[in-house]
């Protein structure tokens, strides 16, 4: 199918290119097809580094979850969500990632709801940030006023759902650097802090 699609398409951009030799139209085809090309080579990357991580567990580890799946229509949906969630990611080390969560939910460490929902997450956030969750340990607290961490990207964790807001420091009126936001990590931080 995706075959004919492309001879469809190269047949649509050789009639344009007699008809209008050098018209607008015929130069969007051309960019739409680049732009075609590059985004299956992203894809193909992406897809490649997620299966690099699901490589790394035992074959008979990978068929216990396809004998849970009730039906075949339920393997197909998560299949395609899968793939668009693989799809979705703007970063290749996002797709390793989400290789990663996907072997906790073969390890029944996650379940469905959660593994979408940290993928979702970790999509919808800028890659380098996640770093900064190493710096959490599951109960302490960071002050936004911290100078190991930016405070910045501390509000983007928290704007991404990786952490939540605490409380306020009011701080020591002699040290106007002390005091503000107080940052805790919550599960979902807990969870993509440890597969970096």
């Amino acid at each position: 199918m995706e075959h004919e699609y492309l001879e469809i398409v190269s047949i649509f951009e050789d009639v344009f290119e007699d008809v209008f030799p050098d018209s607008v139209i015929t130069k969007l085809i051309k960019i739409i097809n680049i732009h075609s090309s590059v985004s299956d080579l992203m894809f193909e990357r992406k897809l490649r580094r997620f299966l690099n991580e699901i490589d790394r567990i035992p074959q008979g580890e990978k068929g216990e979850l396809i004998n849970e799946i009730k039906s075949e229509k339920d393997l197909e949906d998560l299949g395609l969500k899968l793939l668009d969630i693989i799809n979705e990611s703007d970063d290749e080390n996002k797709s390793t990632l989400i290789g990663r969560l996907f072997i906790l939910l073969l390890e029944e460490k996650l379940n469905e709801k959660e593994f979408f929902r940290v993928s979702h997450l970790v999509n919808n956030s800028y890659y380098d940030d996640l770093f900064e969750l190493k710096k959490f340990s599951n109960e302490g607290t960071i002050l936004s006023n911290d100078s190991s961490v930016d405070k910045d990207i501390l509000e983007s964790l928290s704007n991404y759902g990786f952490i939540e807001i605490k409380g306020i420091d009011g701080g020591n009126v002699i040290d106007p650097n002390s005091g503000g936001t107080i940052y805790g990590i919550n599960k979902y931080g807990i969870i993509v802090r440890d597969i970096l």
